[in-house]
């Protein structure tokens, strides 16, 4: 019986990653307020991603998400940008502990996260009247 030859063997290759945002204006706006966020970090960097695009899962991380812009609520367009930046900087870092030893698990960071982001939006809702409170318009 004959062994493959170095020629023949194909060393694993690893997962690929294929991705696309979309996110429609709604029925109450004329203007879309969700935000759409793609991140590729490591240990070391985080780098924002577009909507399309395609790339290898190793030794990267990745998060994706759709912030909704609150369906004609005030200042959807605020909401949904602050929780793509709270995300942008609670998830990597989370990571980067985690790589480092230190455990926080899921629940822990999604507390962490929603806590951030709902602490910004009712700071931005007492400064600006344009902003306080969630009634339609």
């Amino acid at each position: 019986m004959k062994t493959p030859s170095k020629k023949t063997r194909r060393s694993p290759q690893p997962p690929a990653l294929k991705w696309s945002g979309c996110s429609d204006i709604g029925k109450v706006r004329k203007n879309n307020e969700d935000a759409f966020l793609g991140l590729r970090f490591d240990a070391r960097e985080v780098h924002r991603l577009g909507k399309f695009g395609g790339a290898s899962t190793a030794k990267q991380d990745f998060a994706f998400a759709v912030c909704d812009g609150m369906g004609g609520a005030k200042a959807g367009e605020y909401a949904s940008q602050i929780a793509v930046d709270k995300i942008t900087t609670v998830l990597p870092r989370a990571f980067q502990q985690s790589a480092r030893g230190l455990e926080a698990g899921v629940a822990d960071v999604l507390a962490e996260l929603f806590e951030q982001i709902h602490r910004a939006l009712a700071y931005l809702g007492s400064c600006y009247d344009e902003c306080h409170g969630c009634r339609r318009r």
